[in-house]
């Protein structure tokens, strides 16, 4: 009998032990930085239960949310919201290669009509979302054709939005596409300026930073940026994110007919910033694909 009480004393203390036994916590989620798309007439920001907002972009229609994923798919439900995307990073395509001078043409003339003219382009503004642009001789703040608009190429990293200072490009892309869009006559360009509409005033607006680097909220927030400021202007998107995650090109440059050796190093030297920026700047959009 004595044996039979000290074994249910036993499983009784056994019993407790196991029951005091902390139980493991469930591991924690990790919040993912994403990109909300609301429908129209929704007001922003649009609350993440268990998430926070970050950027709210009311001119596009969206904001940056970080939450965790289980946060995400509720919101996702939610019949206000349009779509919902990771905030993926891309590159700008580029070659930073020393194969020499590509066959190319200056845009104007391969154009024609009034393409390169000096009134073309007058009274126009063009909002160039890219990696900034830097001075050239053919293009350059002291004409008055550049004004600086914001830098939101840190965003993603949480960085502010800078409105103020001169947007320079480390990369070439930027530099490249605003010379293409309205640079001004330079030494073998002949008659004609090399750019486009060299009338024009181009908006910097860069989402991009020296290495190439953006983000889907990045580029969206110059967008925001460009809807809020719009007048009479034109907005050129000219990146090219190249990555498995991205669409592999969302602008491209036709390839030019061949040209004169002027013609070819007007268009490959004269564009290039004193920065001296990755040379596929001007290669890239120049050579045959």
């Amino acid at each position: 009998m004595r044996a039979l009480r000290a074994a249910v004393a036993l499983s009784v203390g056994v019993g407790v032990v196991a029951t005091a036994a902390p139980v493991a916590a469930a591991p924690r989620e990790r919040a993912v930085r994403a990109v909300v798309v609301v429908r129209p007439g929704v007001a922003l920001p649009l609350a993440v239960p268990g998430g926070r907002v970050s950027v709210v972009l009311r001119h596009v229609g969206a904001e940056v949310v970080s939450a965790p994923m289980s946060a995400l798919r509720a919101l996702a439900a939610d019949p206000r919201v349009a779509g919902m995307t990771p905030d993926r990073h891309g590159r700008v395509t580029g070659d930073d290669s020393d194969e020499g001078d590509s066959d190319g043409v200056l845009a104007a003339q391969a154009l024609g009509g009034q393409a390169g003219k000096p009134d073309t382009g007058a009274g126009v503004n063009v909002a160039l979302l890219d990696t900034g642009v830097s001075d050239t001789p053919a293009l350059n703040r002291a004409s008055g054709r550049i004004t600086d608009g914001v830098d939101v190429s840190q965003l993603a990293a949480g960085g502010p939005a800078l409105t103020s200072g001169h947007f320079t490009d480390g990369y070439g892309h930027g530099t490249f596409l605003a010379s293409l869009i309205a640079g001004g006559r330079v030494p073998g360009s002949g008659k004609r300026a090399i750019g486009v509409a060299p009338a024009a005033r181009v908006v910097v607006v860069k989402v991009a930073d020296s290495h190439g680097i953006t983000s889907l909220s990045e580029v969206l927030a110059g967008l925001d940026w460009v809807a809020s400021h719009a007048k009479r202007s034109t907005s050129s998107t000219s990146l090219s994110p190249s990555t498995d995650r991205l669409p592999r090109r969302t602008a491209r440059t036709p390839s030019p007919p061949r040209s004169s050796t002027s013609a070819r190093r007007a268009s490959s030297s004269l564009l290039r910033p004193e920065t001296k920026p990755a040379r596929s700047a001007i290669r890239a959009s120049t050579r045959r694909r």
